[in-house]
């Protein structure tokens, strides 16, 4: 049985203090050798035991974060009982940082399922959640340093230390996250409407992994099909409009500039109604060229360019060609949205989703088109678990390009127990 153990987003707005427990300062000192140390728990021959007497089997660390939450993500733990348990660990020097921090009140901290300490306290057994869940409490130390063995993900990745094996490997895993994504485009498009199932994704994906879901909230509160009716604005205006819309939508309008409030105000006072999106933004730790309002501005230069023909047809017309530099270009947007965005949006988004249309219009050269030019995408920007891969595979082995780092994740989360 594999129990996962979820992770909640918080929001931080523009203008609000940080929530306690958001430490933005380097770990130092103590601590960051309890870090070393829990980096190489997975080669502990005797593993560890809990402040509650469980004895715990580390499979995989995790790969460290720095974004706000937990020191570590996606770490894999065997129990006694055989039960595979996965999710965050936070690590310090002592059981008493759990509540110093102010973890216990922080959401990011639901999806932790070990504190790991280097200094026991026999008051502190469990570490409780601001769900009101409790993590187990284990303490880790130098001398176990001596008691290791090989770790389960590595001798995964070192089945076939043939670095032509490996890379073929990684082509194989980036080709099947690729069909993945097609397959669930294909169970969109059996029931809704294509423009508005490839405008969503691409919003999805100006999002990040932070705002994600706010963008694709904004994507359904302001529809293709009520963004069409501007196709009839003057040039000079219907950006102004389409920016103006979601705007609104989005429930930022409060911190723009009161120069663009004002003139996007005013501009609302002639367009359709929208309605304000439930979910809450995240901008800490967001980069301000990443901040939700600059992607928003960069997402209505692509619908503006896009509304007379749709992303659809230009997306397709585009991909018959089969130079990923055209394509790049089409969803770039400078400089709201740079090169290194746009190949995210073209790898991630509309080359699985055209990859997809094609099957269901029965289209085999733009099946083709769009798998040929996601073997030859160059690399996209490097993240944490593309990163930690690389860290885990054997030296020698070429992980470059878009497919190949596409393989990395995949294997990363086929690894962890979790679906691609």
């Amino acid at each position: 049985m594999i129990v996962y153990s979820p992770t909640y987003p918080t929001a931080h707005l523009p203008g609000t203090a940080v929530p306690q427990g958001w430490i933005c300062e380097p770990r130092r000192g103590p601590e960051e050798a309890v870090v070393r140390l829990w980096q190489n728990a997975d080669r502990l021959a005797t593993g560890l035991v809990t402040q509650d007497g469980r004895r715990l089997k580390v499979l995989y660390p995790g790969r460290r974060s720095s974004s706000a939450g937990p020191d570590f993500r996606d770490c894999v733990l065997s129990t006694d009982s055989g039960d595979i348990v996965v999710g965050d660990v936070e690590v310090h020097v002592s059981a008493g940082g759990w509540r110093a921090h102010g973890h216990h009140v922080d959401p990011n901290y639901n999806g932790v399922v070990l504190h790991v300490v280097l200094a026991p306290s026999g008051r502190s057994t469990m570490a409780t959640l601001e769900s009101r869940a409790e993590a187990p409490v284990a303490a880790i130390s130098a001398a176990q340093e001596n008691e290791t063995v090989d770790a389960e993900p590595r001798r995964r990745l070192d089945e076939d230390r043939s670095v032509s094996a490996l890379q073929e490997k990684l082509d194989r895993a980036g080709d099947e996250r690729f069909r993945g994504k097609a397959g669930g485009y294909a169970m969109e498009l059996e029931s809704g409407d294509a423009e508005q199932a490839l405008y969503a994704g691409i919003m999805e994906a100006l999002g990040y992994s932070a705002n994600r879901r706010p963008f694709a909230a904004l994507a359904a509160s302001v529809p293709m099909a009520r963004l069409r009716m501007l196709r009839g604005e003057p040039g000079e205006t219907r950006l102004v409009a389409i920016h103006a819309m979601l705007v609104s939508a989005s429930g930022l309008m409060s911190s723009v500039s009161e120069e663009d409030e004002k003139k996007l105000r005013g501009v609302l006072k002639h367009l359709p109604r929208v309605e304000k999106i439930a979910e809450s933004w995240r901008t800490f730790r967001v980069r301000p060229s990443n901040h939700p309002l600059r992607r928003i501005e960069g997402a209505s230069v692509l619908i503006d360019h896009a509304l007379d023909e749709g992303f659809l047809s230009i997306a397709t017309r585009t991909a018959r060609g089969r130079k990923h530099r055209t394509l790049i270009t089409l969803f770039t947007a400078p400089p709201f949205i740079g090169e290194s965005r746009a190949r995210e949006i073209v790898v991630n988004v509309v080359l699985p989703f055209l990859y997809a249309w094609g099957g269901v219009a029965r289209d085999r050269e733009m099946r083709t088109a769009s798998k040929e030019i996601f073997q030859g995408m160059p690399g996209l920007a490097g993240n944490e678990i593309t990163r930690e891969m690389k860290r885990l595979l054997p030296s020698g082995v070429d992980a470059r390009g878009a497919r190949r780092q596409q393989g990395l994740i995949h294997l990363y989360k086929h690894m962890r127990g979790r679906r691609p």
